[in-house]
């Protein structure tokens, strides 16, 4: 059994280390046990907690976007008109409305007011084109779509010849401009909405194996126990501020929005990512205490011409997934080494995230590049595992009684999750095919339910918890998960490849995956190479 080797090997040092974690753990444990009680005996959601901040100080600030303030009230009120205009569009609980719009000041109360409103919103990414884009809004049978007003969106979603109407900040489709709308409506919180933490909060787009996106669902229950996480684990409160830089159709981005706004934080918005305007905001601008990355994005920041001014900041966490451990040590160097790498572990349609805590000595647990401590104890209190895929086919290693074998130490390992009562599974949205997909039943003969990861991590004789690579027929590039299938679709119907393979591969000085296409062709120009990545541009997403 895996708990049989703990501390097997261990010097007295890491002995200490890893015992300190597991306290950490078990009493992190303990709390949010007992947030999930409170959050499921009151029926809360983060629309509470966010109408909640609004009512004890409606002038306080609550989002800063692109140096332009917004207060509590503004959010709140923009949150229950959005919920008073969705109920005016007369549709049945939890109809969807796709919702198609770069980082603004009202994506969060949008978001947040279609949800209150009965309704689910679904977060379009916004590099989304042509079949894809299409795809996205069909597969949800969406009734309206809700967009931000950028022409790019308007010109795209124009292409497609929708059958549904169309809302827009800033081009009438019909039905008046949202802004016009919205304002007709009362601020006030609509009445007997019973929105409780199992209901759905959003559909999130992730990258399918079959070339097309997945709409996976997010109930309440997460973002609203990551409220109580995020004060328990980052010390969300009302003297911090977050930074995001990164869009907020991802998941990652909105959930710490809202997390950080729930806990009386402010939230620094930018429209899109600058390197160096990144770097004034925490170092000039504002007094900065958490920041959102991607590996990339510490990457480019790294990347600026060092300045004098570059320790003179309050930062004291960065929170996000992908980085390098070498460049986490150059960021380290040259901001400050107090300031706390927090990588996370995650996926969208996941019901669990990993990630570490600190210290009595104010220390993370974990050596820099490590996400978390995989110990027996946590594996236990969480129901996570790492186990052997089998070399032979798609599916996992088993023993003669057909269970899952676990890895050992510094061997790659597929992550499972077990299903609970606090860490559900809730798949994807209109496909019972690939939510099942990625169900285990009775892996270890007890009967229970697990979730496949698809991802490889391993872990040291510490425990230490590292990610390796994502399985399946994706790879990431630019902070996207891009479909191989996908692109080879695009690829053969540009009509110069007869055969055409897409993968990924490793490039110096890069977080991800660069696409390569190998194939058969009669005869290759530059012309035709030009003309097969326009297609792609044009067919697939803006960050190819």
């Amino acid at each position: 059994m895996f708990r049989s080797r703990i501390f097997r090997s261990l010097s007295d040092a890491a002995r200490l280390r890893v015992e300190a974690f597991d306290r950490s753990i078990v009493n992190a444990n303990d709390k949010m046990q007992e947030a999930a009680m409170e959050i499921f005996g009151n029926q809360e959601t983060t629309l509470d907690y966010l109408l909640k901040r609004a009512e004890e100080n409606r002038e306080k600030t609550s989002l800063i976007f692109d140096n332009d303030e917004f207060s509590r009230g503004w959010i709140a009120d923009k949150l229950n008109q959005t919920s008073r205009l969705v109920k005016t569009l007369e549709l049945e609980d939890e109809d969807v409305i796709a919702y198609l719009s770069f980082n603004s000041e009202d994506f969060i109360p949008t978001v947040s007011g279609i949800s209150a409103g009965g309704a689910i919103p679904a977060l379009i990414n916004t590099s989304m084109k042509g079949s894809a884009l299409k795809h996205s809004i069909e597969l949800t049978n969406a009734k309206y779509v809700i967009v931000g007003g950028d022409p790019v969106h308007h010109e795209a979603l124009e292409s497609l010849n929708l059958r549904i109407p169309i809302i827009s900040k800033t081009k009438n489709y019909g039905l008046g401009l949202l802004d016009d709308l919205r304002n007709k409506e009362s601020t006030d919180r609509i009445e007997h909405q019973d929105i409780g933490p199992m209901d759905i909060f959003t559909l999130i787009f992730t990258s399918g194996t079959t070339g097309l996106p997945k709409a996976a669902v997010k109930k309440h229950f997460q973002p609203t126990l990551s409220c109580h996480a995020g004060r328990v684990f980052y010390n969300y409160n009302e003297d911090k501020m977050l930074q995001n830089d990164l869009p907020l159709f991802h998941f990652s981005g909105l959930l710490n929005c809202i997390v950080a706004m729930s806990n009386g934080s402010k939230v620094c918005l930018s429209s899109k990512f600058s390197p160096s305007e990144a770097v004034k905001t925490f170092t000039e601008n504002y007094p900065i205490t958490h920041m959102m990355y991607i590996g990339e994005t510490i990457r480019y920041i790294n990347n600026t011409e060092p300045k004098a001014t570059d320790q003179n900041h309050q930062l004291e966490l960065c929170l996000g997934n992908g980085l390098d451990r070498r460049e986490w040590t150059k960021f380290n160097d040259r901001f400050g080494d107090h300031i706390w790498m927090a990588e996370v572990y995650g996926a969208t349609e996941l019901p669990f995230i990993l990630t570490t805590t600190l210290g009595d000595d104010g220390k993370p647990f974990v050596r820099n590049g490590a996400i978390s401590r995989l110990t027996p104890t946590f594996q236990e209190l969480n129901g996570l595992k790492l186990v052997k895929k089998d070399p032979n086919d798609e599916g996992f290693l088993r023993d003669e009684n057909g269970h899952l074998v676990e890895v050992g130490f510094n061997e790659p390992g597929i992550l499972i999750m077990r299903v609970s009562e606090i860490y559900q599974y809730s798949g994807y949205f209109n496909d019972e095919k690939k939510t099942s997909e990625k169900v285990i039943d009775d892996p270890f003969g007890d009967g229970e339910v697990w979730v496949d990861s698809g991802d490889m991590l391993e872990i040291n004789e510490e425990y230490e918890l590292f990610f390796c690579d994502r399985l399946g027929d994706t790879y990431r590039w630019k902070g996207e998960n891009v479909s191989a299938a996908e692109v080879e679709r695009v690829v053969l119907e540009s009509g110069e490849f007869t055969e055409a393979v897409a993968y990924g591969v490793k490039v110096k000085g890069n977080e991800g995956r660069m696409g390569v296409i190998a194939g058969k062709c009669n005869e290759m120009t530059i012309e035709k190479i030009q003309k097969v990545a326009k297609k792609c541009q044009a067919k697939v997403n803006n960050f190819l």
